[in-house]
């Protein structure tokens, strides 16, 4: 911690040799020069000494206790909470409140996706959007009890079995997921935990397996409005640093909004009979009975009808949550901002 004991031994000091009781030490580095007596500018009863020619500091016995304790009391979690409370946003790389990117940003997103599923070029982002799909069927298999693993190439592989395993996997990541939203004071993250936990309770135990599995079928379609939505909707607020979702979720949000704004408008025209339901997987043939479509028809015994308006209800329901934050969000920046 000092350079300077280094050198006194280099010299020939000796640091055993020093006596501050006879109030002339010699600096240990320059041997003929006096050591000052100095005092901290914060606690007057802080005494060291201090070479005023090269900066060697001497810290004595009782000097150096109080510097100990002084450091443990700064290192306190009160003390750090504190300091986290004073800077709240301490840790982000970008900031949560810019006027223009929380305000301004989703209606600029929402007008390029609509002009990108209307000209056809959301079909750049299909991938994104069969993420979202297949992100749709794994959740409700993992908050079942069931591991599954999503593709980006259009597939997700789902073990029909449920597994104590997974849900104990699925709790402890929530558990860490809730725990550092807690330490971070991340009101929404830790509101979003115990949803999270609470659902992975209501598929685990309330959720008869059968029905679960129909989930896990129709989370795909569903899937395409839900989890963009759920994106979309932490797009406004802090997660816990490790996420470092505040980077990230600039490259979500666009994707999220393209994905939502073509499933619904697809479905719209599907339950209106201007377009065909999809009725093919990515790797399969019509008929082949591998489709989402297929499956729930013929396996858990639902009508096209009910498939297409149960799409747009969802689309609505999404939607009417993302006006609701953002209207929150633009009353915040407008009228709350300096609170």
């Amino acid at each position: 911690m000092f350079p300077w004991i280094r050198r006194a031994n280099e010299t020939g000091g000796t640091v055993e040799s020093l006596d501050v009781s006879t109030g002339g030490m010699p600096c240990p580095v320059c041997v003929s020069r006096t050591l000052q007596e100095r005092t901290d500018g914060e606690d007057v009863d802080v005494v060291f000494h201090e070479c005023n020619h090269c900066g060697g500091t001497w810290l004595g016995k009782e000097t150096w206790g109080k510097f100990y304790r002084k450091k443990r009391q700064l290192d306190a979690p009160v003390v750090r909470a504190k300091l986290r409370s004073a800077s709240p946003l301490s840790f982000s790389r970008a900031s949560f409140d810019n006027p223009w990117v929380e305000a301004g940003g989703p209606p600029v997103v929402l007008i390029v996706a609509a002009v990108l599923v209307l000209t056809g070029f959301d079909k750049l982002l299909v991938f994104a959007r069969i993420m979202f799909h297949e992100i749709g069927h794994a959740v409700p298999a993992w908050f079942s009890g069931r591991a599954a693993l999503p593709l980006p190439f259009g597939i997700t592989f789902v073990r029909e079995d449920q597994s104590w395993w997974t849900t104990l996997c699925l709790a402890f990541l929530i558990g860490v997921f809730g725990y550092r939203s807690f330490r971070e004071r991340r009101k929404v993250a830790m509101a979003f935990a115990v949803l999270m936990f609470g659902f992975m309770l209501f598929f685990t135990y309330y959720v008869m397996p059968f029905r679960s599995l129909m989930c896990v079928g129709i989370g795909g379609l569903a899937g395409e409005f839900i989890v963009p939505t759920i994106a979309m909707l932490l797009y406004h607020y802090p997660m816990p640093d490790r996420l470092r979702w505040d980077f990230w979720r600039f490259f979500i949000y666009v994707p999220a909004m393209v994905t939502f704004v073509g499933a619904f408008h697809d479905w719209i025209y599907i339950s209106n009979k201007v377009a065909a339901m999809p009725s093919m997987s990515m790797f399969g043939v019509p008929g082949d009975g591998q489709s989402d479509i297929e499956k729930l028809i013929g396996r858990f015994g639902w009508s096209a009808d009910q498939i297409g308006a149960a799409m747009v209800g969802i689309g609505i329901l999404c939607g009417i949550i993302l006006v609701v934050n953002y209207g929150y969000t633009l009353a915040k920046v407008l009228f709350f901002d300096d609170e």
